[in-house]
């Protein structure tokens, strides 16, 4: 008899154990699909803006549960919910489709424009709290960008003569140089570039320099040999 008890209980404590296990396994996961991370929305230049479309799963688990209560938290810094035509939307986005619940095994998507107003790298995280059938929990993922002002080879602020001076010195090569986009051997492309932004400046509008044409060639040799000579006088 007490074998009998002893089997029963045992039975029983097996079931509770298998039922708690059970339980622990089925419920829903968020997962962001987009790799690699952080999800990196590239260089964009400051003053425009690029939009990107960011996709989330019920990862797919037997027996998982639907997700509820989804709720995005608010971005920060120079990424938003994309609206019309680079203007802040709401949740989730123009041309997106997530919502407030999520099926197992099933996928949304939420719209993000990146806007930078300066130079250089920006991140934020995107992050849900969501029911996964048991509790509220949450998901996030690091999203980033670059600011870019075109044609500021040197990185100082405003595209100018010096920028020339570096794109003149760097022709032909494969030198890296800031705020270049295009890539690749420098030559033609990275002197329209230049030529088509001189003037701007990292704070927004034109410079002073904005407001005169783009030097002539033999003013920008010119420039260059006196920049050169000053370098070396002061050695």
């Amino acid at each position: 008899m007490f074998l009998i008890r002893g089997t029963l209980v045992g039975l029983l404590i097996g079931a509770s154990i298998s039922s708690s296990s059970f339980g622990a396994i089925n419920t829903a996961t968020l997962v962001f699909t987009d790799t690699p991370q952080p999800i990196d929305f590239g260089s964009v230049e400051v003053g425009s803006y690029v939009y990107k479309v960011i996709t989330v799963e019920n990862s797919i688990i037997v027996g998982s549960k639907t997700i509820t209560n989804m709720t995005m938290q608010p971005l920060t810094g120079p990424f938003f919910l994309a609206g019309n035509e680079g203007n802040q939307g709401g949740y989730p986005g123009v041309g997106a489709n997530c919502w407030d619940s999520l099926a197992p095994g099933a996928s949304c998507t939420i719209a993000i424009d990146f806007a930078p107003s300066t130079t250089g790298l920006s991140s934020t995280t995107i992050a849900f709290t969501y029911n996964n059938g048991l509790k509220t929990v949450s998901a996030s993922a690091v999203i980033e960008g670059t600011g870019v002002l075109l044609g500021d080879y040197t990185g100082d602020g405003i595209v100018d003569s010096s920028d020339y001076v570096l794109w003149r010195t760097n022709v032909g090569s494969t030198t890296a140089m800031p705020n270049d986009v295009i890539g690749g051997t420098i030559g033609q492309a990275q002197y329209d570039q230049w030529r088509s932004h001189f003037g701007e400046s990292s704070a927004g509008g034109m410079t002073a320099l904005g407001s005169n044409s783009v030097p002539e060639p033999s003013a920008l040799a010119l420039f260059g040999l006196m920049s050169v000579l000053t370098a070396t006088r002061r050695r």
